[in-house]
């Protein structure tokens, strides 16, 4: 062989070059080849690809890389969570997010970040010869979102219940206001210490005294929650020491079937003496709109159908309905009327939150907790898994109580 002229010869190790060949093959994670081609290996999938193409450029191998003449360079550029800028906009029942992840100029939307996730890729093509490769660190991060986030029409979008799962999504996401302090009250919630409301005159049972400082606390921060127990185990005296616990902050409103409006106003006259029950039917328009703190408003689900033009623009401190799966049909006029309706905090008791069809769950959830389940479409698997947990939770012969 001849360099620069002169002849030269080489005196080579093989058993130590096949060692080294066979460590890097091991350090590279790459198949051993066939016996008529050893260490050669095509790569067919994007992902593997670029996980060979960042292994190969990896300083602390000492590898020098060459390609056929004329071939283009494939570049990867990894993306980590430093790179994802996001931020957040409060709407009424969610927050909508914007923003994506930008390397080196170029800028991939989060709708795509979380398609390709939920996929189970870890990189995303911009053109033929280039990839952005999703760290593991952003990947993390963004599975928590990818979780709770559902993509339509408008962008990506997340319930306000879901704080408690994106309480951190790192420094390049902007929150408003209405984030910031919706995690603040949830940090809180867990040192509110409970007390059973003045004007409560009930010996409650231990699980009621449970539930009722349960409520207390998810009111502090959640837009609801659902309470579930057979019959006759007091869901209605802890409905009313709910109200009580919250009716310095505006009227309240109860939904309940007409035939429990004796038993509705038997148990506020004996148990919340203070509160002041009205009944929808013979409250003028102009009452309506001077309601005062403590006054709860009691109609009918057929009632308040039937006035929802009045009752949806108000702002109720508390809404409570009561056999909450009388709106378990979505599309009913019914169950439509009741998502129109505003609350600081929804309660929904049922003693039979599933009765034929766990899409049932789903129109419950809707009118309590916004966004919990997400839409339609997205939210039916979601209500499988509650109505499992419900089952489980149901046996012990405990009431079950959620979210929590």
């Amino acid at each position: 062989m001849l360099m620069g002229g002169q002849r030269v010869c080489a005196s080579r190790d093989f058993p130590a070059e096949l060692d080294r060949a066979n460590r890097l093959v091991g350090l590279l994670n790459l198949p051993p080849g066939d016996s008529e081609l050893p260490f050669t290996t095509l790569v067919k999938d994007a992902d593997c690809a670029a996980d060979l193409l960042l292994a190969l450029t990896d300083p602390a191998l000492g590898l020098e890389v060459y390609r056929p003449e004329g071939a283009r360079a494939r570049t990867v550029r990894p993306a980590d969570a430093e790179d994802l800028g996001l931020h957040l906009r409060a709407g009424r029942d969610w927050f909508d997010v914007k923003g994506g992840v930008t390397v080196d100029e170029v800028h991939v939307p989060i709708a795509r970040l979380l398609e390709l996730l939920r996929s189970g890729r870890r990189t995303v093509p911009v053109d033929a010869n280039t990839l952005i490769y999703l760290s593991e660190s952003l990947r993390r991060t963004l599975a928590r979102l990818a979780d709770v986030a559902h993509c339509k029409r408008a962008g990506v979008q997340v319930g306000l219940v879901h704080v408690p799962a994106l309480a951190d999504l790192g420094p390049g996401v902007e929150v408003p206001l209405a984030w910031r302090a919706m995690a603040q009250r949830l940090a809180q919630a867990p040192r509110i210490v409970p007390r059973q409301p003045d004007g409560l005159k009930a010996e409650l049972r231990p699980f009621q005294i449970e539930g009722m400082h349960w409520l207390q606390r998810m009111a502090h921060w959640a837009p609801g929650a659902v309470l579930a127990d057979d019959i006759g185990l007091g869901k209605t005296v802890q409905a009313l020491s709910l109200l009580l616990h919250r009716q310095a902050l505006g009227p309240a409103l109860v939904v309940a079937p007409l035939t429990l409006a004796s038993n509705w106003q038997r148990e506020q006259e004996r148990f919340a003496p203070g509160l002041r029950l009205r009944w929808l039917k013979t409250t003028s328009d102009k009452e309506r709109q001077k309601l005062k703190s403590g006054q709860v408003v009691w109609a009918s689900w057929d009632l308040m159908a039937q006035r929802i033009d009045a009752l949806a623009p108000m702002q109720w401190a508390t809404l409570v309905l009561d056999e909450a799966q009388a709106a378990k049909n979505p599309s009913t006029r019914r169950a439509q009327s009741l998502f129109s309706l505003q609350a600081g905090f929804g309660l929904a008791l049922s003693g039979t939150p599933v009765e034929n069809r766990i899409a049932e769950l789903w129109s419950l959830m809707r009118a309590t907790v916004p966004g919990l389940l997400g839409g339609w479409a997205a939210g039916r698997p979601f209500a499988m898994t509650w109505a499992r947990r419900l089952s489980s939770e149901g046996k012990n012969g405990q009431p079950s109580a959620w979210p929590g």
